[in-house]
């Protein structure tokens, strides 16, 4: 059967990502293409990204795995907030190590969580820009409270 061009994504998939804010997870890692391993223009390791939000829509971001560079990724952890780039760090894993197709699928997809994130797209390009959005923090005064000691006969303190 012949691919149907006048019909193209009528088929129920999502396709790209709309504008705006999505909860999206990176379900795939890429790391070559033809058997060529992903660099930049400086000879940097970088890894393709394949985001999914909530209703399928995909997206892609190349990440540059240079020291210089891996901000771009930690923002993904960062947003992802699981304490994961304090991980990270402890196991002593470098922005190169995750050039890796195992390494950065089981930190980036199997550690990794939903997350929150923009998506624009500039000038009339098909590539989405994507930007994670770190979650902000509990509003001050709003950690959490201790249970009360549980009193059997105590009832003192209810006030009705």
């Amino acid at each position: 059967m012949a691919y149907d061009w006048e019909h193209a994504g009528e088929s129920g998939r999502a396709g790209p990502l709309a504008e705006g804010e999505h909860t999206l997870t990176v379900v795939k890692i890429i790391t070559e293409k033809n058997g060529i391993a992903y660099q930049s223009q400086a000879g940097a390791p970088q890894i393709l990204l394949v985001l999914r939000d909530e209703i399928g829509g995909e997206g892609t971001d190349m990440i540059t795995l240079s020291d210089a560079a891996a901000w771009t990724l930690a923002r993904y952890f960062s947003a992802m907030d699981t304490g994961i780039n304090a991980e990270l760090k402890q196991v002593g894993i470098e922005p190169v190590q995750l050039a890796d197709h195992a390494t950065a699928t089981d930190w980036l997809c199997t550690k990794g969580t939903p997350f929150q994130a923009r998506v624009v797209y500039e000038d009339g390009s098909k590539y989405a820009d994507i930007t994670p959005i770190k979650p902000p923090p509990p509003p001050a005064g709003h950690e959490p409270v201790a249970p009360l000691p549980e009193s059997e006969d105590d009832d003192s303190g209810i006030p009705f």
